[in-house]
């Protein structure tokens, strides 16, 4: 049997072909990307000298070259050289490498505190810190126990 004519017409059939596929087929959203560090990227410790960062820059960026590969994993190769060459840009300098490890610092102090308050939210970081109170000295003391012997509501015998 053959459908309606008018089915075509009104582009029943193109309806049909832009349905959305089945769940059990669609793209799954991907899970957030943790960032990693530069120094991370380049393979090397945080304290390492700067030759150290320069050899393992070099051998990465020998290895991850585009040139170097297939066409077909050419642009996977040149995203992981494009984020090598960032990590080389900033700690190749020093003035931007300290200038990186103070902001990866200042980032970690926040971090610990967010999580060492016992709020949470946005008001975490602007919630009052918990002062003790100040020492009570011995001639405070001692004034205060002076100060109520001498009270007119004392008894006689304190």
């Amino acid at each position: 049997l053959c459908p309606a004519p008018h089915a075509y017409a009104y582009g029943e059939r193109a309806r049909r072909r832009q349905r959305s596929p089945p769940p059990h087929r669609q793209a799954q959203p991907s899970p957030p990307q943790r960032r990693t560090s530069l120094y991370d990227v380049l393979g090397v410790p945080a304290d390492s000298p700067a030759h150290a960062i320069k050899r393992s820059f070099r051998a990465l960026a020998r290895k991850h070259h585009p040139d170097k590969h297939s066409p077909t994993s050419r642009a996977r190769e040149g995203e992981t050289f494009r984020r090598i060459a960032e990590a080389w840009q900033v700690l190749g300098d020093e003035e931007q490498r300290w200038r990186y490890d103070a902001a990866q610092r200042r980032a970690a102090a926040i971090a610990a505190r967010a999580t060492s308050s016992t709020t949470s939210g946005f008001y975490a970081s602007r919630a009052p810190a918990r002062r003790a109170p100040p020492p009570v000295s011995a001639s405070r003391t001692a004034s205060r126990d002076y100060a109520r012997t001498q009270s007119r509501y004392a008894p006689a015998w304190q």
